[in-house]
C-alpha cells in the first residue's frame, strides 16, 4: 500500500500541537490549584472538541485509505488519552462517589497515549519491521489504560452500592478474579479491533476464503478487481506491496501495482516466467531475481486448465517479510480463486466487447443508411470511427483495382488534409499487401502538428478481396488496446461491406444511365434521319456521363480526305465549326488514319502540342481522348472528348465511349445508306413517272381526235381533287391513274376506236372491255396498283347503270367519282368522228342534268363551281 505522508502540513501541525500544549499547561496549573477547577474543565473541553473537530474535517476530506486510516488512528488516540479521565471524572460525580487518587493516576497515565498514537499515525511506515512491535506496545499500553480504568469504575461503584454490610475483601477477591479471567480474551479481541484501525485489515485469515470468494468472482471489470484486491483484500493479508500482471497474446498486462514504484512498460516476459519458476515458496533477499522484479518475495502462478495467464507477485509485508507455509496456501488458494475470477472477466470483456461490436454495426449501419455514395459515406464512416475509438485523428484509403493504385480517399483529425504522408504512402501499402493490422509506435508528422503520433491500420475488406485501408492514430504515449483494434476491424468490415455495396450500386447505376444514354441516342438514329439532331444528342449525353468539358464529332470527306467538324459541344469560340484537318494531321486525323483509339490524360504544355492541335491549346484542354468511327471496316470520322483538367477513365467509361463511337458509326452509316437509298427510290419513282407519261403520249398519238386530252384531265382532276380535301399522298396516285385512264384502249382494235360512226352493240361491248383490258394490265405491277380506281372504274355510274362491274353510289371509288365528271367534261368538249364539240354552257347543263345519275351529286356540284380552264 502507499505509504502516506504526513497528515497535517507544518502550519496545521504546529497549531495542533500549541493546542494540545495549552491544554496540557492549563491542567498544570490546575493540578498545583493555580487555577479553580472551572479553567482545567475549560482547557480540557477546548483541547478534545478542537481535536475531534480538525480531525472529522480532515477525516471527510481525505480520500485516500491511507491518510483515512492515519486520521482514524488520531481519533482512536483522542479518546484513549481523554476516555480514562473523563469517565473517572464524570461518572463517579453521577453517583456522588469519591474516587480518589488512583482516578488521577489513571487519567494522568493516559495524557501520553495522544503524542504516541499522533507519531505512530504519521510515521508507522517509516518504521519497518519495529512497527509491528509499535503497534502491540501501543495496543498493550491503551488495553491496560482502558482495562483499568473500567476495573477502577466497577470497583468503586460496586463498593459503594454493594459492600455496604459485606466484607470489602471478598468483593474485591471477587472482582479482580472476573477481570483477570476475562482479560486475555478480552485483550486478543482489542488486539484485533486496533490491527484494523493501525492496519487496516477487515477480516482475519480465516475468513478471506469464505469472504472474499463471492466478491471477486463479481468483480467483472479489471479496475473492479484491482479496488478489491487493493483495498481489501491485500491489506487484510497485512501485505504492503504486491503487483497482479496477467499474461496476453505473449504481452504482459498490468492489472495493478501497489506499494512499489516500477516502469511496468520495462517489464520482460522471460523474468516474469524465470520468477513464476521460483514461485509458490518465499525467496529470501539472497535468493530474489534481478531486475524489475527484485522487490519480490512471494511469486504464485495463476492458471487456467493447466495454462499460466497471469502470476501474482507478493513484496514486503507486516509485521516482517516473511511468508510462512500457511501463508503461501491461502495465497494460492486465493490464487484459485482469482483464476477463475480472470476467466469470468474475460469472458465478461468479450461478451462486452462483442456488444459493443453489435452496437457499433448498428450505429454504423444507420449512419450509412443514410449515404446514397462513396463521397457521403467515407465521412461517415471516419466520423464514428473517432467517436467510437475516441481518438484524435483517422484517415481512409481506397485500392482502384482498375488502375492499380492506393489513395487517400478522406480524412479526419491530424492533419485535417493529408493524414502522416510519411507513412500513409508506405504503411497502407504493407497492409494492402500482407492483409493484416500494422502497429506504428511513432509517426511523424508535417509541421506543425505538435508531438508524436502512434498509429494502427487495418485492412478494409469485401468478401475475399481487400478494397482499401483505414488507419486511426493517437497522441504518446497512448497505445491503442487490443479491444480498440478489434473494434477498428470490426468497423473496417462494416466499411467494407458498405463500399462494395455502395460501388456496386454506383456501378449499377453508371451502367443504366449508360444504357438510358445509348438507348435515347438509338431512338435518335432510328426516328431522326439528320446526323446533326443525332449528333447533339450523343455529344450532350456524353458530357453528361463523362462529366468531362467539350467533345467533337469529325467526319472524313472521302472527296478531299480531309476532316471537317460536324459538331461540337462545350467550346467557348466558334473556330471549331470552321475548323478542318488533313489525314494524319493533329491528333484527330491520327486517330482516323490509324483506325486506333488515343488517350492522353495529361496533355503537354501548348508549346510541345503537335500540328493540328492549336484549337486543344486555345480552348485551354488539358486532357484528350479520341475515339475511330468505324462502319463496314471504313473509317467514317472521330469522336473525341476534351476536358479542361486532367483525369482517368476506368474500364466502365472506356466500354461507354466505345459504345457511343459504335453508335455514331452506325448513325453516319445509316444516313448515308438512308441518302443513297432515298436518291434511288427518287430517281425510280421519276423513271416510272418518265415511263407513264411516255405511255400516256402513246395513247394520245395513237388517237389523233383525244391528242391532250388525258393532260387536260389529269390536271383538271387534281385540281379538283384539292378542292375535295384528298391527301397529297393519294393526289399522286390519281395522277397516275388519270394518266392511265384509258390504257385498255391499247387492246381494242382500230377499226372500232377511229370508226367515224355510231358503233352496233358488238362493237360497244368491244369497247366497254376496256377498263377490264386496264385492270389486267396495271394490275401485276405494285408500283401502279394503288392507281388502279381510275382506269378501273371511271366509266361506273352514281345510279349503277355503269361498266363494267356496276357499281353504285360510295361503292365506287372516290377518286374514280371525281375523274368520271371531268372525263365527260373533257370528251363533251372535244370533237369526236361522230359528233362536233360542244359549247361550254351546255357541257355545264349536261352534266348538271346527270347529277345524280350519272355523278355524286357534291362532286359535280364542286365541279361546276371550279374555274375550269377555255377549250
Amino acid at each position: 500500500m502507499t505509504i502516506p505522508g504526513p497528515l497535517f502540513k507544518r502550519p496545521q501541525r504546529i497549531s495542533l500541537l500549541l493546542l494540545y500544549a495549552i491544554a496540557a499547561f492549563l491542567a498544570i496549573l490546575e493540578l498545583f490549584q493555580a487555577l479553580p477547577g472551572a479553567a482545567f474543565n475549560i482547557g480540557l473541553l477546548v483541547a478534545v472538541v478542537g481535536s475531534f473537530g480538525l480531525l472529522l474535517y480532515r477525516l471527510r476530506a481525505q480520500h485516500l485509505p491511507a491518510d483515512r486510516l492515519a486520521v482514524r488512528l488520531m481519533l482512536i488516540g483522542i479518546g484513549a488519552a481523554f476516555g480514562p479521565g473523563m469517565l473517572l471524572a464524570v461518572v463517579p460525580q453521577i453517583f456522588s462517589v469519591t474516587t480518589g487518587m488512583s482516578a488521577l493516576l489513571l487519567a494522568g497515565l493516559a495524557i501520553p497515549l495522544l503524542p504516541f498514537f499522533y507519531i505512530y499515525a504519521i510515521y508507522k511506515r517509516h518504521l519497518g519491521n519495529l512497527e509491528f512491535r509499535a503497534n502491540r506496545l501501543l495496543s498493550i499500553y491503551s488495553f491496560v489504560l482502558l482495562y483499568a480504568t473500567i476495573f477502577v469504575l466497577a470497583f468503586v461503584l460496586g463498593s459503594h452500592w454493594l459492600v455496604a454490610d459485606t466484607s470489602s475483601l471478598a468483593f474485591s477477591l471477587v472482582l479482580s478474579t472476573a477481570f483477570v479471567v476475562a482479560g486475555p480474551p478480552l485483550r486478543a479481541r482489542y488486539q484485533r479491533w486496533f490491527d484494523r484501525l493501525a492496519y487496516g485489515t477487515r477480516y482475519e485469515p480465516e475468513e478471506i476464503i469464505r469472504v472474499f470468494a463471492n466478491r471477486i468472482q463479481t468483480a467483472l471489470e479489471r479496475d473492479a478487481l484491482a479496488r478489491l484486491l487493493t483495498s481489501e483484500l491485500v491489506p487484510s493479508l497485512l501485505i504492503r506491496e504486491s503487483a497482479l500482471r496477467l499474461i496476453e497474446d505473449k504481452e504482459i498486462t498490468v492489472v495493478y501495482t501497489a506499494g512499489v514504484n516500477m516502469d511496468s512498460r520495462r517489464e520482460s516476459l522471460p523474468a516474469l516466467q524465470e520468477l513464476l519458476n521460483l514461485g509458490d515458496r518465499y525467496l529470501t533477499p539472497t535468493a530474489q531475481v534481478a531486475g524489475q522484479f527484485n522487490w519480490v518475495h512471494l511469486a504464485i502462478a495463476i492458471k487456467i486448465r493447466d495454462k499460466t495467464v497471469g502470476a501474482w507477485l507478493f513484496g514486503r509485508r507486516d509485521p516482517d517479510d516473511f511468508y510462512s507455509t500457511s501463508d503461501i496456501a491461502l495465497l494460492r488458494t486465493l490464487a484459485n480463486q482469482l483464476a477463475t475470477a480472470i476467466e469470468n472477466m474475460r469472458l465478461f470483456e468479450e461478451t462486452r466487447r462483442r456488444l459493443v461490436e453489435m452496437e457499433t454495426v448498428n450505429r454504423i449501419s444507420t449512419a450509412l443508411r443514410v449515404a446514397q455514395n462513396l463521397g457521403e459515406m467515407l465521412p461517415i464512416i471516419l466520423n464514428e470511427t473517432l467517436a467510437m475509438l475516441e481518438v484524435p485523428a483517422a484517415a481512409l484509403w481506397l485500392y482502384e483495382a482498375e488502375k492499380g493504385e492506393l489513395r487517400q480517399k478522406a480524412a479526419r483529425g491530424i492533419p485535417d488534409v493529408e493524414f502522416a504522408p510519411n507513412w500513409g504512402e508506405e504503411i497502407a501499402r504493407r497492409v494492402l499487401a500482407s492483409g493484416q493490422p500494422y502497429l506504428v509506435s511513432e509517426v511523424a508528422q508535417p509541421q506543425p502538428a505538435p508531438g508524436e503520433l502512434s498509429a494502427v491500420a487495418v485492412p478494409i475488406r469485401n468478401a475475399n478481396e481487400i478494397s482499401g485501408v483505414i488507419g486511426v492514430a493517437v497522441p504518446a504515449p497512448r497505445q491503442l488496446t487490443s479491444e480498440e483494434i478489434g473494434l477498428l476491424t470490426t468497423i473496417a468490415e462494416i466499411a467494407g461491406i458498405a463500399i462494395h455495396r455502395t460501388r456496386m450500386h454506383e456501378q449499377t447505376q453508371l451502367r443504366l444511365k449508360h444504357v438510358q444514354a445509348l438507348y435515347e441516342i438509338d431512338m435518335a438514329i432510328t426516328s431522326s434521319k439528320d446526323l446533326g439532331v443525332t449528333f447533339n444528342i450523343l455529344l450532350e449525353h456524353l458530357t453528361t456521363q463523362m462529366r468531362v468539358d467539350a467533345a467533337a464529332i469529325w467526319l472524313v470527306n472521302t472527296h478531299t480526305l480531309r476532316l471537317e467538324y460536324a459538331a461540337v459541344h462545350g467550346f467557348r469560340s466558334r473556330v471549331a465549326e470552321r475548323a478542318g484537318l488533313r489525314m494524319g494531321e493533329g491528333y484527330a486525323g491520327r486517330v482516323a488514319l490509324e483506325g486506333r483509339a488515343i488517350f492522353i490524360p495529361e496533355l503537354p504544355d501548348a508549346a510541345s502540342l503537335p500540328v493540328g492541335t492549336q484549337l486543344l491549346a486555345a480552348e485551354k484542354f488539358r486532357a484528350y481522348y479520341g475515339a475511330p468511327l468505324i462502319a463496314q471496316g471504313q473509317v467514317k470520322g472521330v469522336l473525341e472528348i476534351m476536358h479542361r483538367e486532367p483525369f482517368d477513365l476506368g474500364a466502365d467509361s472506356l466500354e461507354f465511349l466505345q459504345s457511343l463511337a459504335a453508335q455514331a458509326a452506325i448513325a453516319i452509316d445509316n444516313t448515308e445508306l438512308f441518302n443513297n437509298l432515298q436518291r434511288s427510290t427518287l430517281d425510280l419513282a421519276m423513271a416510272y413517272d418518265a415511263t407513264i407519261e411516255g405511255w400516256s403520249g402513246a395513247l394520245d398519238l395513237r388517237d389523233k381526235e383525244t391528242e391532250g386530252h388525258t393532260r387536260r384531265v389529269t390536271e383538271v382532276t387534281l385540281g379538283l381533287a384539292r378542292v375535295m380535301g384528298i391527301s397529297d399522298a393519294d393526289l399522286a396516285h390519281m395522277r397516275r391513274g388519270a394518266l392511265l385512264h384509258d390504257i385498255g384502249k391499247m387492246a381494242i382494235p382500230d377499226s372500232i376506236l377511229h370508226k367515224p360512226g355510231p358503233l352496233t352493240d358488238e362493237e360497244w361491248q368491244i369497247m366497254r372491255r376496256h377498263p377490264t383490258y386496264a385492270f389486267e394490265l396495271l394490275s401485276p405491277i405494285a408500283y401502279l396498283r394503288p392507281a388502279l380506281d381510275i382506269p378501273y372504274c371511271h366509266h361506273e355510274k352514281w345510279d349503277g347503270t355503269g361498266y363494267p362491274r356496276g357499281l353504285k353510289g360510295k361503292q365506287i371509288p372516290l377518286a374514280a367519282r371525281v375523274f368520271a365528271v371531268v372525263d365527260v367534261w373533257d370528251a363533251l368538249r372535244s370533237d369526236r368522228p361522230y359528233r362536233a364539240a360542244w359549247q361550254e354552257v351546255q357541257v355545264r347543263e349536261h352534266i348538271q342534268s346527270l347529277s345524280g345519275t350519272h355523278f355524286e351529286p357534291s362532286v359535280a356540284e364542286q365541279f361546276l363551281r371550279m374555274d375550269l380552264p377555255p377549250c
